[in-house]
């Protein structure tokens, strides 16, 4: 989906807006490493050998996720300013960077499922990100929006399957 939707993107937009829309992926992705550090995997491997410490080992990952995706998003921002692009730029990269230090988190939350091997969550949690990103993202192409309204549309998506992933750990808290 997210190839087909590039090649709508890049004949719809002007070379200027598409480079800004890989510029910003490209960059938020880079900076997505600060936010991931491989802890999922650590997380994982801790888990699967005390699979009873689950709640507590969680509750130290996901504080340590958390503040990592504070320091990417805060290094990324003072990235950004550095480069000195114009607003739209800016504000579109920006978007980026926010897209990517919510994945992060939701990303990590999936190794949950991993750990319990219930990949149909982390499935269906996929679909729906995806599925917002290239509705949302077609439409907003379509009617030609700005392309910090596709970066808009990937916050929309992964906060809707962070929504979906948060609700599915609370309801099988023991899978």
């Amino acid at each position: 989906l997210l190839l087909a939707l590039t090649v709508y993107l890049a004949r719809k937009y002007s070379t200027t807006d598409f480079g800004v829309y890989t510029l910003a992926l490209s960059v938020g992705g880079l900076f997505e490493i600060i936010c991931n550090m491989g802890l999922a995997t650590v997380f994982m491997q801790r888990v699967t050998t005390a699979p009873s410490k689950i709640s507590a080992q969680l509750s130290i990952f996901l504080s340590l996720r958390l503040a990592l995706s504070i320091i990417g998003f805060s290094l990324f921002v003072l990235f950004c300013l550095f480069l000195q692009k114009d607003t739209e730029t800016l504000f579109t990269l920006i978007l980026a960077g926010l897209y990517f230090s919510i994945f992060a988190l939701v990303t990590f939350l999936w190794a949950c499922f991993d750990v319990h091997q219930k990949m149909h969550f982390t499935a269906a949690a996929k679909l729906i990100k995806y599925g917002i990103i290239f509705g949302l993202s077609v439409y907003y192409i379509f009617y030609t929006y700005p392309v910090h309204f596709i970066l808009i549309g990937y916050i929309i998506g992964v906060i809707c399957s962070l929504i979906f992933t948060i609700i599915t750990i609370r309801k099988y808290r023991n899978f």
